[in-house]
């Protein structure tokens, strides 16, 4: 049975040309291909964004976050808004998510939801209350 890792002991930090992420691998080869081949780069061309989970020095596990939409006449009349005017409402999407196979059942994968979870909550508490885009959450620098 593998040790739950208290979120406490976790670090996070936005992908960056100092994190070693070429000893990372998970079960989906294309995830860990993304991780070392692709995360920065769509970073630097501001496609996305990639957080950095890591454990004692080591990468225990990533998410990408994108920016998405969510086409307006798909949503019920329930859970829309009525007096949205747009086509689409904006929505950050959790493009991908992996965690280290070494690190797999020690709760990295719901650290990374909870994180991305409270990184959404403070994009839509910006967007209130300044009425303005929080670049900060969305691309790095």
């Amino acid at each position: 049975m593998n040790t739950k890792i208290p979120f406490d002991n976790l670090s996070f930090s936005l992908l960056n040309g100092d994190v070693e992420v070429s000893l990372f691998q998970c079960r989906e080869p294309d995830l860990t291909e993304f991780l070392i081949e692709d995360a920065l780069e769509n970073q630097a061309a501001r496609l996305s964004v990639t957080r950095i989970v890591s454990y004692d020095g080591q990468v225990a596990g990533f998410f990408t976050l994108t920016n998405d939409c969510i086409i307006r006449k798909s949503v019920s009349d329930d859970d829309g808004e009525e007096w949205y005017p747009y086509p689409h409402y904006p929505a950050l999407k959790i493009a991908r998510l992996a965690t280290h196979q070494a690190f797999e059942g020690r709760g990295i994968g719901r650290a990374m939801l909870l994180l991305a979870g409270v990184l959404v909550e403070e994009a839509v508490r910006m967007k209130a209350t300044r009425n303005c885009s929080p670049p900060q959450l969305h691309f790095p620098g």
